[in-house]
């Protein structure tokens, strides 16, 4: 009988002989990644996050099997939420609006004439413990970032010395983030009978693109135009919204890859990106994804999906997949609540239940507001609740997903410095394009946590 292989297990087994490989090759390898060096110089130049101390080296190994895994995941998580919004919501986005606790500034943003596309565009966050995966995060929406960073950094990575010969020697590749991308985007051009060398434009607000640090939009169109799409970042002050037409200097947009979303402002953006959703609803031009679509996406919607199955009332077999898939979450609140088949008051449930929870705000990113129970003192943890439960905006309770520490290593002092420490794992979505890619999140090197920040990007490399 074949011995069953546990995918942590496996994962592991993969890194720990790469590493193995790499180790006599410190200096050599600390030098070449150093974060002053040339093999770093495009990476340094654009200001990326994934540098020095925050890169690891050598990049992390799965299995080809995790993405056919991902994709029947995903496809179970969507699948949930359609379930979910016939027959909870029927089909309404404002019962769905309530739901997820939305407030008021943010539905401006929702066309309501149409479903919501869900994980239409994402990088939803997993971590795998055991032969388990779970999504931790649903990071929908094209504002998330990182994908022209998983394919620069790939590309680093097969040509470096040592590194380099190992992954082609084991036959490993590296995911594809921006690929699907553009198929997606080319789709977008066919469906609204646009010229397929029509310009995309990849906007964010003035500010952002003004910040030396921020990078995302200018290095998302140079690997568009790697993929011969006619791409360029914009500020969205910048675009001319016309009667029939959206302009950037003087040329027709065909489609607006929006990096920024409503939020943080939900107000002060409304003003700046209204003229394009009224556009895009006149058929003007293409939004790749609607802003309804990831305001549907927001954190809160996995208390939704989580009571719903746990409830029993999402059918079989996608139950059985989003039992795992899906972590038991909650929207904060004073109020009883059924846990484990009984009754009970909520807040008081939390703060005894602390060793084994996570709280986090409904919206936000790279971890703002995340407070793991285990990594706080209890009267830290009571002032996280007392202060959630005030809060304007919805919060979550999650329980906590504990896995094992992975070996990580970095350069440092021109050689590779190693330390034990938690990853989690991020998959790219591209509508029907799924787990196509992937990234690894540490925690900040020298501190022994669970949480996740500043953000690290870092390839995935598949192995068959």
């Amino acid at each position: 009988m074949k011995e069953l292989v546990i995918l942590e297990y496996e994962i592991a087994k993969l890194n720990m002989a790469f590493h193995e490989y790499v180790a006599p090759h410190a200096e050599l390898l600390g030098s070449y990644f150093d974060a002053d060096g040339e093999a770093l110089r495009e990476v340094r130049d654009a200001c990326m996050y994934s540098i020095g101390e925050r890169l690891p080296v050598p990049p992390p190994l799965v299995p080809t099997a995790l993405t056919k895994r991902l994709k029947g995941l995903h496809q179970a998580f969507r699948s949930g939420l359609n379930h979910v919004y016939e027959n909870r919501m029927d089909a309404s986005w404002e019962r769905l609006a309530d739901e997820l606790r939305l407030d008021g500034p943010s539905n401006r943003y929702i066309r309501a004439s149409r479903r919501p596309r869900w994980a239409h565009v994402g990088r939803p966050d997993v971590v795998i413990h055991g032969d388990v995966v779970t999504m931790v995060e649903p990071n929908v929406g094209t504002s998330c970032g990182g994908m022209p960073d998983a394919d620069l950094l790939a590309r680093i990575f097969m040509e470096a010395p040592v590194i380099g010969d190992f992954l082609r020697g084991i036959g490993a590749t590296p995911g594809d983030a921006i690929g699907p991308i553009a198929s997606l985007i080319r789709a977008e051009m066919k469906g609204q009978a646009t010229e397929p060398d029509g310009l995309v434009v990849v906007i964010e607000r003035q500010e952002e693109l003004a910040n030396p640090g921020f990078y995302h939009c200018t290095m998302l169109a140079r690997e568009l135009r790697r993929h011969g799409i006619k791409a360029e970042a914009a500020a969205v002050e910048d675009l001319e919204v016309a009667e029939d037409a959206v302009t950037f200097q003087r040329q027709k947009v065909a489609v607006v890859y929006r990096m920024c979303g409503e939020q943080p402002d939900p107000v002060g953006l409304y003003p700046k990106l209204a003229p394009l959703i009224d556009s895009a609803a006149d058929g003007n031009v293409s939004l790749l994804d609607d802003l309804g679509d990831q305001i549907a996406g927001n954190k809160t919607i996995l208390a939704v999906l989580s009571e719903e199955v746990d409830a029993g009332r999402v059918p079989e077999p996608t139950a059985t997949l989003l039992r795992s898939f899906i972590p038991w979450s909650r929207i904060l609140s004073d109020t009883k609540s059924l846990i484990d088949g009984s009754s009970v008051d909520l807040l008081a449930w939390c703060e005894a239940q602390q060793q084994d929870l996570v709280l986090k705000p409904g919206t936000g990113f790279q971890g703002r507001g995340v407070t793991i129970g285990c990594e706080v003192d209890p009267a830290q943890w009571r002032e996280v609740i007392e202060s959630a439960i005030s809060s304007s905006e919805a919060w979550l309770v999650q329980r906590l997903v504990r896995t094992k520490p992975t070996r990580i290593a970095i350069s440092r002092s021109g050689t590779l410095t190693h330390e034990e420490n938690f990853v989690d794992y991020g998959y790219y979505v591209a509508g029907d394009a799924i787990g196509i890619a992937g990234i690894r999140k540490s925690a900040p090197f020298g501190k022994m946590t669970r949480k996740v920040k500043p953000p690290v990007f870092a390839p995935l490399f598949f192995v068959q």
